[in-house]
């Protein structure tokens, strides 16, 4: 009996032992943890770095003009800038309306479609010439968006709408990019209005052009013109 009472004692103590060494390596590791803490408490918060550049005092460039070929052709709904030297009076942006024309500073209606850009220079410079006794400033002229290399088809077709002509296209190619024609549409009488020609009247050029005809093999190339910016194709029916 003895002995198993001594057996027993011997497990209490080392229970106890072991609970007391857990006791203290918790103390130990909350009271490390309690200093790193307070360490870090009295640490100065660090100063927010700026990114930005101090101005360095010179005027900031403006936002480059795009650069078009000298014979690009001025096509509606062109952004253009007119500038005249020391003159900002005289000097602003001006949109190629529907009708073709423009208005500047100073000025009144200018037709600019399908004229370059020395062409509608020297138009602005005529213009000024009244105003200026001493002789007209330097005037530019730049694009700064092209928004005329489209176009355009509606009525009877699967997606109407206005499609970037960034290379050859004719009208079948439209007509395919369209999604096609719906089921009731009149092949037979597609109109073509020409928005870059003008006739003597000064009125859009048009003209028919029987799909069906073409689609047999007949008359193609008069029923499949190359398309240019501006042209919007109109397919009744559907």
């Amino acid at each position: 009996m003895n002995d198993m009472n001594d057996a027993n004692n011997m497990k209490l103590m080392k229970g106890i032992a072991i609970a007391t060494s857990i006791v203290t390596l918790l103390m130990a590791q909350l009271s490390a943890q309690g200093t790193a803490t307070s360490t870090q408490g009295t640490k100065p918060a660090p100063q927010a770095t700026s990114t930005a550049k101090p101005p360095s005092g010179k005027p900031v460039p403006p936002p480059p003009v795009l650069l078009v070929e000298p014979d690009y052709k001025i096509g509606v709904g062109d952004v253009l800038e007119v500038r005249v030297w020391r003159e900002e009076t005289a000097t602003g942006d001006v949109v190629v309306r529907p009708d073709g024309k423009v208005t500047p500073k100073m000025l009144g209606d200018i037709y600019v479609l399908g004229l370059t850009t020395d062409e509608f220079k020297k138009l602005v410079e005529d213009g000024l010439k009244p105003s200026f006794t001493d002789g007209v400033p330097a005037v530019q002229i730049a694009v700064k968006e092209i928004n005329s290399r489209k176009v355009c088809i509606s009525g009877a077709v699967n997606k109407q709408g206005c499609y970037p002509l960034i290379g050859p296209m004719n009208v079948n190619q439209l007509i395919a990019t369209a999604g096609g024609l719906v089921e009731f549409a009149n092949r037979k009488k597609i109109l073509l209005v020409r928005g870059s020609l003008k006739d003597k009247n000064g009125q859009p050029v048009t003209l028919f052009i029987n799909y069906e005809d073409f689609m047999s093999g007949k008359n193609v190339q008069r029923n499949n013109p190359d398309l240019m910016p501006g042209d919007s194709v109109v397919v009744s029916g559907g």
